[in-house]
């Protein structure tokens, strides 16, 4: 498939998913987005992890994509915090919108769209999205704790939380297995990769159909008078974070198509756990909401942009 065919199918999609609350009324949206979400994280992602880095070679780049992930995203919030201390608007709005413009959508819409676009780099373009995620996925559980005792003043924020959060997460588990069986060449049963294989090839459409449900045209509607303070985001997510990430990529010499994988990472519209995380430590989760759904549109005419501005 071509680029905009790759486009068009991710966009009918998330189209699907968002027009279901109103072609099935009787189905709890969001509640059933919820458990799609608990059950994509906790088997889906987590098999699709486990068979991709166990297969993997690991080199330089097991440790230059986060590096380079690691540096876009404390350039990104820094550009947050100093473009929206300017701005006249609630500290928990400023922290939503500092998250939303750092932490990309990696896996939900990042892997799909970089399978489509490198198909004869599945495994490799795949593997770097597992490495960004497995980078981004702590930091926003850390910096949003932080932000939120910054900008909210909340009680719930304690480091200690986030800790422990993190250590139940079954992606970071199913990263250091595989990554353990990799390094001691220790043989998976064929059933077992089997296994991985089948529930991997369900993550993309589940993904994008969950990401479809989550974008509301409410939304817009009802916060569309806070539009004008989503471009300082928009620009920081989809413009300054890939120019960062690709900047990183030729200073650590990353190889390729990782470092063009990365880069395209990097220009992922908002990633919808920061929702999650600005509801759980008491930032603006609608306006979250609202940066999601801009940012995820705009994204569909930013990325094709980034990817012909790639070095071939």
């Amino acid at each position: 498939m071509s680029e905009v065919d790759v486009l068009l199918a991710l966009g009918a999609t998330a189209m699907l998913g968002s027009v279901l609350r109103y072609v099935m009324p009787d189905l709890d949206i969001a509640d059933l987005r919820q458990k799609l979400n608990r059950l994509v994280l906790a088997v889906f992602l987590p098999a699709l992890f486990l068979k991709v880095i166990y297969g993997a070679q690991v080199d330089a780049t097991f440790w230059q994509v986060p590096v380079v992930a690691l540096g876009g995203l404390l350039i990104t919030v820094a550009a947050g915090i100093a473009v929206y201390s300017l701005l006249p608007l609630e500290p928990r709005s400023r922290g939503a919108l500092v998250l939303a413009g750092a932490f990309g959508n990696v896996t939900y819409l990042g892997i799909p769209y970089l399978q489509g676009v490198f198909p004869a780099a599945v495994l490799q373009v795949t593997t770097t999205a597992i490495l960004y995620e497995m980078t981004i996925t702590p930091a926003n559980l850390f910096l949003g704790s932080m932000l939120a005792s910054r900008y909210a003043g909340s009680a719930r924020a304690g480091m200690g939380e986030a800790l422990r959060r993190l250590a139940t997460l079954p992606l970071l588990w199913a990263i250091a297995a595989a990554l353990l069986l990799n390094l001691l060449h220790i043989a998976l049963p064929a059933f077992l990769l089997g296994a991985t294989t089948l529930l991997g090839n369900a993550v993309s459409g589940l993904m994008i159909l969950s990401l479809g449900m989550a974008l509301r045209l409410e939304t817009l509607r009802d916060r569309g008078r806070q539009l004008g303070a989503l471009l300082p985001c928009v620009m920081i997510k989809l413009g300054l974070s890939p120019l960062v990430v690709w900047a990183g990529t030729r200073l650590l010499g990353v190889s390729q198509p990782f470092a063009d994988a990365a880069i395209l990472e990097a220009a992922m519209p908002t990633q919808l756990i920061v929702l999650v995380v600005a509801d759980r430590f008491g930032l603006d989760t609608e306006l979250a909401a609202l940066a999601a759904l801009v940012t995820t549109t705009a994204s569909f005419g930013t990325l094709p942009l980034v990817h012909h501005l790639l070095p071939v």
